[in-house]
């Protein structure tokens, strides 16, 4: 595991951690002509195409990190690579320029700042384990 909670330099290198949403409510129920979608999303499916994303992100020994921050009235926020540009030392979030989109931004932040806040701590703990063990050993 990548000791960093996220940042990258690249667009093509094997992925060690992805951020995901799952289609929930608010891509089913969305109107598509309001989203500018060709047609209705079939929830269902959307989340089985998914479910299998995951799965071979899994297999491919990527950690995959669920972004579950609710975002009831945003049927796009599936697409959780559009709100932030990661980096080496951080995320910059940006502001989403479809208004439709507005307010993603704010959640995607909180989800990073969680996740990166719980990697911290479990790095922390890991660090006083081994330090204790290497006491021990002493």
């Amino acid at each position: 595991m990548n000791n960093k909670p996220y940042g990258s330099q690249s667009m093509v290198a094997p992925l060690q951690r992805v951020l995901v949403r799952r289609p929930d409510a608010a891509v089913g129920n969305a109107d598509p002509q309001h989203w500018h979608y060709t047609a209705s999303i079939h929830l269902a499916s959307a989340q089985a195409e998914h479910d299998a994303f995951v799965a071979l992100l899994n297999n491919a020994g990527c950690e995959v990190a669920y972004h579950d921050i609710p975002l009831p009235d945003h049927a796009d926020s599936q697409f959780t690579h559009d709100p932030s540009l990661v980096c080496d030392r951080g995320a910059i979030i940006l502001k989403m320029g479809k208004p439709l989109r507005q307010g993603e931004e704010e959640a995607q932040a909180a989800q990073k700042s969680q996740q990166a806040e719980a990697q911290r701590m479990a790095k922390d703990q890991a660090d006083a384990q081994n330090a204790v063990a290497a006491q021990a050993a002493s």
